[in-house]
């Protein structure tokens, strides 16, 4: 079965100047691109948080764009590390690629994505895209 590598969204909702997702197009036969509704997030916020309309109206636009090249976001809902669980029973994955988040509980939050990758023997890799220079 062919590998895959799946491009993760996170706070970098666009398909234009997007380094992560420029180099998982360029460096793999089969991407699939998903982005995940953090619960450990988004269950802390009102359901009419102008935030989580922004997400929404940003996936349609990526999905959109997608649909043009014959493919969709998957689109989750849950905590990371129990999503990428499903996702790894689901399909051959190689690669995970994102760009970097800068915030503490993101930071964490991929610790614990990279060391449950690992242990899989999947590669997780992100790029500096969101930032003129970065520490």
């Amino acid at each position: 079965m062919e590998k895959l590598t799946i491009f993760w969204f996170r706070r970098d909702l666009r398909t234009h100047d997007n380094k992560g997702l420029y180099e998982a197009l360029t460096g793999s036969n089969r991407v699939i691109p998903i982005f995940i509704y953090d619960t450990d997030i988004t269950d802390k916020l009102e359901k009419e948080d102008p935030r989580l309309t922004f997400i929404e109206n940003a996936l349609g636009g990526i999905n959109n764009a997608m649909k043009r090249n014959r493919c969709t976001i998957g689109i989750y809902r849950g905590t990371p590390k129990a999503i990428f669980k499903k996702l790894i029973r689901e399909f051959p994955i190689e690669n995970v690629i994102a760009n970097h988040d800068y915030e503490p509980y993101a930071l964490k939050r991929d610790e614990e994505i990279r060391n449950l990758l690992k242990e899989e023997g999947i590669h997780f890799t992100t790029f500096k895209d969101q930032v003129v220079f970065e520490k």
